[in-house]
This record gives C-alpha cells, structure tokens and sequence, in this order.
C-alpha cells in the first residue's frame, strides 16, 4: 500500500460510513412515503459520491501525499464555485427551491471539506 493510501484511509472510511448512513435514510424516508426529503438526501449522497470519485481519480495521478494535496484540495473551491453562483442567483430570484438544494451541496461539501483537512494535518 503507498503513502497516499494510507494517508486516506481515515477520509475514505469517512465517506464510505456517510454514505451507507445516507443510504439507509433515503430507503427509510422512502418506506415512509417522504419522496421529498428522499431526493434531498439523494442530493447529499451525490456530492459525497462526487468527491468519492475526484479523490481516486487525483490519488492515482498525484506522485506524493503533497501532490496528492495540491490536485484534491482545490476541487473544493473549482465543484463548489458554479453551487454558490446558483445560490446567489437562486436569493435574487426568491428561487426557495433552488436555494435550498445549492445550500444542501454546499454544506455537504464544507462537511466533507472540514474531514478532508482533519486528515491532511
């Protein structure tokens, strides 16, 4: 196993359990006739797939733990930036809907964003 590897490990064991536990909500919401909050957490369960996905893909391009870092860290700011930008434009718009699903992808990227750097330090 290399070094980045093993550095992900504590992330990767973090995004699998946060997807499993959304997962079994979506099933519950949905048992429960609750669509709306289903497609919600579906929307939750995307972006931790998201960076699921962007962090294998930089993992097997980076040649360091650094490197690693350097490529994952700023896809923050790059998948987040075009969500703020909704969000803004979804406020001047009175868009409720909109709103709140880009406040959804926002903070579940924070969240998964705060995990990234408790595990790079």
């Amino acid at each position: 196993m290399n070094i980045i590897s093993e550095r992900l490990m504590p992330y990767r064991a973090f995004l699998v359990h946060e997807k499993e536990k959304l997962t079994r909500q979506i099933a519950e919401l949905e048992s429960q006739d609750r669509q709306d909050e289903a497609n919600l957490t579906k929307i939750r369960l995307n972006i931790f797939g998201v960076f699921e996905t962007v962090a294998a893909v930089d993992e097997k391009a980076a040649a360091s733990w650094e490197d690693f870092c350097l490529r994952y860290e700023p896809r923050f700011d790059i998948l987040t930036a075009p969500w703020s930008a909704r969000l803004q434009n979804a406020v001047r718009n009175s868009d409720s809907f909109t709103r709140f699903t880009e406040e959804i992808k926002l903070s579940t990227a924070q969240q998964i964003h705060a995990e990234f750097l408790s595990v790079k330090e």
